[in-house]
């Protein structure tokens, strides 16, 4: 990336992050986190490649369409929560990757590495990451942890340890892992005689680990009793000729001993799906991440990734208010917490400022900077957990917690819907130009050497210089919030949504254009599947500062300028739909939810009635902005 740049074109990838909802419950979307012979790891592996497939796509689309500018810089964010799969969040090692592989995050740069992304940058918003504790080595076989002890001597094994709820003993797991890829491998092909079996090629999955549980049980009469019609009978004889075949290779295992054993043990990854991994003990509390990644794209994408990540804290027990007056109490008293529901499988997830130091009016909260002197333990909820020694960084990187940085001669600041509604960044600019001062407690806020310590200066920096260049909120269930701004005067804020429309509301009515659309709030363009009759399923918004940023409480209501209104016309803006129905043997709705279709009578601003659907394209669309530029940007 050049260091000065002069013009800028912001992208906004407009698809639903959100979740779904059938008859008013939750309905889980990604991979099948059961699937036979994968583990967990394997599942999320495949639920991001997936995903990072339809990504691509989308900066594709975004690459050739006729309004990109060859000389601007572009930057395209994705909403929060695009990575997410079944259990709403991956696996640490998933994300960031470890001695095994890349992860997530390789992928992504991998990607962006090509010289066609030199002048684009790549604005993932935040998604959920977890690190578990983890027990001693263990072999994990499909979802089965087994842990495996070394013998002490050769006569002496733990493989008939009873380790599952169906009490399989270590030999019968690794028979049933053996059993569903040699069945795997048997009906691959075949989808038309389950067809013909009026058996859905979708449950072929299920038939295969159904089989393969009676097989290790040894009622291969129950197999024949469910498979005997002529037309189902290639299943009985498919099972016939794995148990024959996996026998064979399962007698290797039973009859080693000592090294023999372990060496047949450690060989088995290479050729079955199970492998080597770290056992998560479910007895020690999981730490939540969110994580925020922007990429300069180009042949250095490895080396020019930004990691932003913030804790979430889980232990309820601690903070759960009572009432909602004891709610309003705690926060007015600390401003250490907000609830956020974004749906991890728990219950609410109190979201902890990393600072826990700066009050909502920028100042520095004495209380906690009096405990912090006193105790030698007390530091960042996200430094005092991340750490080698505690495995949460495998891959050694270099992270941020506050998400404030440079790319050539332009400040940037990024952060989430909630950091925003809650004024994060805004309490950390103001902030910490007074904990600067204050050399005591940033020594037990960062580690010697961290890269935070320079970003405190450049803080300090960009408040003297009335705020950045740009700021960036990709949310789900957000906008943005004048109160929450930081940018200098003539700087941009960009808002990328995968949650609500911003349709335009007088008097709780809708409003329509001369032409019958459905007008968007100044500044918003929702992303829908009919401008006409649908109200939308996610937006994007951008936004021109007038006046520049001079801390706490002095921005006035007008502070931000509407894009259109900047460029006189809305016709700079190009919505370019994402049509992908399948990326590979996965559906995209399978991944993504259009929204709701069902359409509802509502009032307009005329009196009259219309009906209107809340979706938009499953595969989402790309909002593609004119370029703009700015006198004041890097000064």
């Amino acid at each position: 990336m050049e260091n000065k740049i002069q013009e800028v074109q912001f992208i906004g990838y407009g698809i639903h992050t959100g979740g779904k909802e059938e008859n008013g419950n939750p309905v889980p979307l990604g991979v099948d986190v059961d699937i036979p012979g994968l583990t967990r790891f394997q599942v999320e592996e495949k639920d991001y490649k997936a995903r990072l497939s339809l990504l691509k796509a989308a900066l594709d689309k975004a690459a050739s369409a006729s309004n990109i500018d060859s000389s601007a810089v572009k930057i395209f964010t994705v909403p929060e929560f695009f990575f997410k799969g079944k259990n709403n969040g991956y696996f640490l090692e998933s994300f960031f990757g470890n001695d095994n592989s890349g992860g997530l995050l390789s992928d992504l740069q991998k990607f962006m590495s090509d010289e066609k992304w030199s002048k684009w940058v790549l604005v993932l918003g935040s998604n959920i990451v977890y690190a578990m504790p983890a027990k001693t080595k263990t072999i994990e076989v499909e979802s089965i942890n087994i842990p495996f002890f070394k013998p002490n001597n050769t006569s002496e094994t733990t493989l008939e340890k009873k380790v599952d709820k169906n009490n399989f003993t270590v030999v019968d797991a690794i028979n049933y892992s053996f059993l569903c890829k040699h069945l795997e491998e048997e009906f691959k092909g075949k989808d038309k005689d389950f067809e013909s079996a009026s058996i859905d090629p979708d449950k072929i999955g299920a038939t295969i680990k159904e089989v393969a549980k009676n097989i290790v049980k040894g009622e291969m009469d129950n197999i024949k009793q469910m498979y005997q019609t002529s037309k189902e009978k290639f299943i009985y004889t498919s099972a016939l000729k794995a148990q024959k075949t996996v026998n064979t290779e399962l007698k290797k295992i039973t009859t080693a001993k000592g090294n023999d054993l372990m060496e047949l043990i450690e060989a088995l990854p290479e050729e079955y799906a199970f492998q080597w991994e770290k056992q998560q003990d479910p007895n020690k509390e999981r730490d939540i991440y969110c994580t925020t990644i922007a990429i300069e794209g180009g042949p250095e994408a490895t080396e020019n990734t930004k990691i932003i990540i913030r804790p979430f804290y889980n232990k309820l027990e601690d903070l759960e208010p009572e009432s909602e007056k004891e709610l309003q109490d705690v926060e007015k008293k600390s401003e250490e917490f907000v609830i956020s529901t974004i749906g991890t499988g728990d219950k609410e997830i109190k979201y902890i400022d990393p600072w826990r130091l700066i009050q909502s009016n920028g100042e520095i909260n004495n209380e906690k900077l009096d405990r912090i002197k006193k105790d030698k333990a007390y530091g960042s909820p996200l430094l005092s957990g991340w750490k080698d020694g505690q495995d949460l960084n495998p891959t050694k990187f270099e992270v941020d917690n506050i998400g404030i940085f440079k790319i050539g001669n332009l400040s940037f600041a990024i952060e989430s819907g909630l950091d925003n509604v809650n004024q994060v960044n805004k309490k950390i600019l103001v902030g910490a130009k007074k904990l600067c001062k204050n050399t005591a407690v940033i020594a037990k806020l960062f580690p010697e050497g961290a890269p935070q310590l320079a970003t405190l200066d450049l803080l300090e920096e960009i408040f003297d210089k009335f705020g950045v260049d740009f700021q960036i909120i990709p949310s789900c269930g957000s906008k943005i919030y004048n109160n929450a701004v930081i940018t200098k005067a003539d700087g941009w804020v960009f808002n990328c949504d995968g949650l609500n429309n911003m349709r335009t509301l007088e008097d709780d009515k809708i409003v329509l254009s001369k032409i019958g659309q459905l007008e968007d709030e100044p500044g918003y363009k929702s992303v829908s599947s009919n401008p006409k009759t649908s109200l939308g399923n996610a937006h994007t918004g951008l936004m021109l500062s007038k006046t520049d940023f001079k801390g706490v409480n002095t921005e006035s209501e007008d502070k931000l300028l509407p894009f259109e209104k900047v460029l006189k016309t809305k016709a700079q803006i190009q919505v370019v739909n994402i049509e992908i129905p399948r990326i590979g043997q996965i559906n995209t709705n399978d991944l993504f939810w259009s929204g709701n279709s069902e359409l509802t009578e509502v009032p307009t601003q005329k009196g009259d009635n219309v009906k209107v659907s809340s979706d938009g394209p499953v595969s989402g669309a790309v909002v593609i902005y004119n370029e703009m530029s700015g006198k004041s940007w890097g000064t």
